[in-house]
C-alpha cells in the first residue's frame, strides 16, 4: 500500500501542481535535511600536527523522495503518459533541468528553488505503477519567504510605486510590468531601486 501525497507542491512558470496531480505517491517516509551539505576546506602541512582548517562552506541541500508514479488511467499506457508528463515538467525549454519552486506541507511559509533529478529506470510494482526516486536539489543552502506582491497603477511619467518586502528568509525582488491601459507604452522602461532588497 502506498501513502497518498508526498507533502509538497511544485510551481513552474507560475502554475502550481501538487504531488497527487503529478501522479506521485509516497512509498516510505522522507527525512527532511536539517542542514545543507558542507564543503570542508582543510589541508595537511608537512612537519605539522593535524590539519589546517580554512573554514567550511555551505553547499546544496538535497531532498530525496522515494515514491511511486501511478498511471492515469490505471493502465500501462496511462503509466507511460504520466511518466512522459512528469519528464516534460522536470525539463526546461532549453532541454536542461527546470528550476521549480517547492513548498513543503510541513513548512508552508518557506519556498525552495530546486532542480529535480529523477531515476528514469524505476522498478515496476505493477502494470500501471512504478517505483522511482526523486531528488530535489536546492543549490541555495536556505529557503526563502513567500513573495509579497504589490500592485498599483502608474499614470504619470515618471511614476512611483512603493514596494515592500517582508519575511525572515531571503526574498528576491521580482518586478512584473503589465500594461492594463488602452494606449501603447513606447520608449525604454527603467526601474530604479532606492533601497536594498534583502
Amino acid at each position: 500500500m502506498t501513502q497518498p501525497l508526498l507533502g509538497f507542491s511544485l510551481t513552474k512558470q507560475r502554475t502550481t501542481y501538487t504531488a497527487e496531480e503529478l501522479g506521485l505517491y509516497r512509498l516510505k517516509k522522507t527525512e527532511w535535511p536539517v542542514l545543507p551539505n558542507v564543503f570542508e576546506r582543510t589541508e595537511v602541512v608537512g612537519g605539522r600536527n593535524g590539519r589546517i582548517d580554512y573554514g567550511g562552506r555551505l553547499r546544496e541541500r538535497s531532498f530525496d523522495f522515494y515514491c511511486a508514479i501511478v498511471g492515469d488511467p490505471k493502465t500501462p499506457a496511462g503509466l507511460m503518459t504520466k511518466k512522459s508528463a512528469l519528464a516534460g515538467f522536470l525539463i526546461d525549454h532549453d532541454g536542461g533541468p527546470a528550476t521549480l519552486q517547492m513548498v513543503l506541507d510541513d513548512f508552508p511559509g518557506v519556498t525552495w528553488d530546486v532542480s529535480i533529478e529523477a531515476e528514469t529506470k524505476g522498478k515496476k510494482l505493477g502494470p500501471f505503477i512504478e517505483q522511482i526516486r526523486l531528488r530535489m536539489v536546492c543549490y541555495a543552502p536556505f529557503g526563502r519567504a513567500a513573495q509579497d506582491e504589490t500592485s498599483g497603477t502608474i499614470t504619470t511619467s515618471p511614476g512611483t510605486l512603493a514596494v515592500s518586502v517582508s519575511g525572515t528568509a531571503p526574498t528576491p525582488g521580482i518586478f512584473r510590468l503589465e500594461n492594463v491601459g488602452g494606449a501603447t507604452v513606447s520608449g525604454p522602461i527603467s526601474i530604479k531601486v532606492r533601497q536594498p532588497i534583502t
